[in-house]
């Protein structure tokens, strides 16, 4: 028995590992690799565009996990059945109530890993994320302002120099453009000979230019003004981008558990924390019936063909996630207590095994 139990997990364990590393690769690639223009703005170290991918990795994890064993329990099952291995086991005695006290320890084993990934590894990475964005952006006023590089002041201004000369807080420019994005259909073109940068007081002075104020609404129109000196006032808070917060999503259980003990109840805002404090715990019991379910895929769909598996499997991870999605997003909104939300799913997908057994029972399969 120990070395069926062995031999089953071992496979089981060393495709979900696969699975894992190639989605992790993969997703956080295309996510990672989206979101990755932020920090180029600001012409980040290698070590911290690899800590950004890391961190993006671990944040992911609580996703492929499911995703990963799912598959492999399809892969390895489908696999074995066509070998004819299951029927060697059988021979010897083996059911196929041995085979899923088997597989009951590989999904606790998942089971746990989801659980302690979503409760802590996910908001964790995300945390250590933000945080690694405030500190970059934190660093804008600290950097030094090159000469002939595009520089982005805040999120509507870009600068560019001809030179700068640094004294203390304050940069002394000369041959200055200045592009504003005042909104989607309005441009700002700011020319100016000289300019002084006082990132200390948040000032920033333009001496000796034009002005090209170009609109776009039903006819393209362009303002032309000249100044000896316009004045800018820039709070230093807008050097940050609006969203450098930390978010319910980034909290820990203790300063959410704080956060809602602020929050009036029943407002909308209530009802996404107290979602998101249970939602942490609630996770990882949604891969259980996700398992039981491609354990029976496994067993009993007909050889298929490896691409075929796969979108067989894409397509009910997508369609069970969403359903519980659904569940999560009533909650958010106020609809439906997320305990009760997690009874009526849970329930529903019970259910839908519990038919599929019975179904099974009647054409004769036994699982004794």
């Amino acid at each position: 028995m120990q070395i069926f139990l062995k031999y089953l997990l071992k496979s089981l364990f060393f495709s979900s590992l696969l699975f894992s590393l190639f989605f992790i690769f993969l997703f956080a690639l295309i996510y990672g690799t989206i979101n990755l223009k932020d920090f180029l703005n600001f012409k980040p170290s290698l070590t911290s565009i690899g800590k950004y991918y890391c961190l993006v990795s671990l944040q992911l994890l609580s996703f492929v996990l499911p995703l990963s064993a799912f598959l492999s329990t399809l892969f390895v099952l489908q696999k074995k059945k066509e070998e004819g291995e299951f029927l060697a086991f059988f021979s010897l005695g083996f059911t196929l109530r041995d085979f899923f006290k088997v597989y009951l320890i590989f999904l606790f084993f998942i089971f746990i890993l989801i659980f302690f990934s979503h409760l802590y590894l996910t908001p964790k990475g995300k945390r250590l994320q933000k945080l690694e964005e405030i500190k970059i952006f934190s660093q804008l006023s600290e950097r030094e302002i090159l000469p002939k590089t595009p520089y982005l002041l805040t999120d509507t201004l870009s600068l560019y120099v001809n030179s700068a000369k640094k004294e203390n807080s304050t940069y002394f420019l000369q041959g200055v453009t200045l592009l504003e994005k005042k909104s989607n259909l309005k441009r700002g073109i700011y020319l100016a000979k000289e300019g002084l940068l006082d990132f200390k007081e948040g000032r920033f002075v333009l001496e000796r230019g034009v002005i090209f104020i170009l609109a776009q609404e039903k006819e393209k129109k362009i303002e032309i003004i000249r100044f000896e000196k316009y004045d800018f006032q820039i709070p230093l808070a807008n050097l940050k981008k609006e969203d450098l917060y930390i978010k319910r999503g980034e909290m820990s259980l203790l300063e959410l558990k704080r956060e809602i003990a602020k929050i009036q109840p029943s407002t909308l805002k209530y009802h996404r924390y107290i979602t998101e404090y249970y939602n942490r715990f609630l996770y990882g019991f949604s891969v259980i019936p996700l398992l039981i379910q491609g354990f029976l895929l496994g067993i009993f769909l007909k050889s298929m063909k490896k691409i075929t598996i796969t979108f067989v499997a894409l397509i009910f991870y997508i369609f069970y996630y969403f359903f519980y999605n659904f569940f999560v997003s009533l909650s958010e909104n106020g609809k439906l207590n997320i305990l009760y939300g997690q009874i009526i799913f849970n329930f529903i997908f019970y259910l839908f095994l519990y038919i599929q057994y019975k179904y099974l029972k009647t054409k004769g399969i036994s699982y004794l």
